[in-house]
């Protein structure tokens, strides 16, 4: 498995202005939104409507909860669903429903919030809801584990890169670090230092933790 984790690695890296993985990269972007959503209903929020676009952005409108919370959701939930997707990737039998339960989530998010309903993220969410039920009924154990692994390394990679662009690159316009910045007062910098080194030190984790080339799980 290690090697399979460490194969994705590399497909990403080689890849990662390439075509094929930008559906991965729209993909980490919902997941973010989703977990500001996510985070919004834990604390007593009303979510309108999320919507993510072709040019890797998104938005999430919420009312109510704790705005703090729900902006510091967005990069550690992506990181969260990528690791989760890692681990999921080890686990045989589990592969087939919880690839099958995600789309059935992302159907439900997509119908129920994004909008507009004729726009480019409704479009993307339905047809990456299909994608996954259908992977999960009809796809080979080999095609499942790859898949859903290339998945959770796209987006631990994603959140690195897109804290680095969003927090530390100069002019790099409003993100959820500098919404923090004006909502807390605690500079934009240090918000982005903490998720960047919190996400390399779960990724190391996860990946030290596969470097023992064991059995999937049952």
């Amino acid at each position: 498995f290690f090697w399979s984790l460490v194969a994705c690695f590399v497909v990403v890296f080689v890849f990662w202005d390439s075509p094929l993985l930008q559906p991965l990269k729209w993909l980490t972007v919902l997941f973010h939104e989703l977990s500001h959503a996510i985070v919004g209903w834990l604390t007593g929020g009303r979510v309108h409507s999320l919507n993510i676009t072709g040019r890797e952005g998104g938005i999430c409108r919420i009312s109510g909860g704790n705005r703090t919370l729900i902006l510091m959701a967005g990069y550690p939930g992506s990181l969260c669903w990528g690791l989760g997707a890692i681990f999921l990737a080890r686990r045989r039998r589990s592969l087939k429903p919880c690839l099958v339960a995600l789309g059935a989530i992302i159907l439900f998010v997509t119908l129920m919030y994004i909008r507009p309903l004729v726009g480019f993220g409704f479009i993307f969410s339905l047809a990456t809801a299909a994608c996954f039920v259908t992977l999960g009924r009809y796809g080979t154990l080999a095609a499942q584990r790859f898949a859903i692994l290339l998945v959770g390394v796209c987006s631990c990679v994603y959140v690195l890169l897109d804290i680095q662009e969003d927090v530390f690159r100069v002019g790099g316009g409003v993100s959820d670090a500098t919404l923090l910045a004006q909502h807390t007062g605690v500079p934009a910098w240090i918000w982005g230092g903490v998720w960047y080194a919190l996400s390399l030190a779960l990724i190391g984790a996860v990946v030290r933790m596969n470097m023992r080339r064991g059995t999937s799980h049952p």
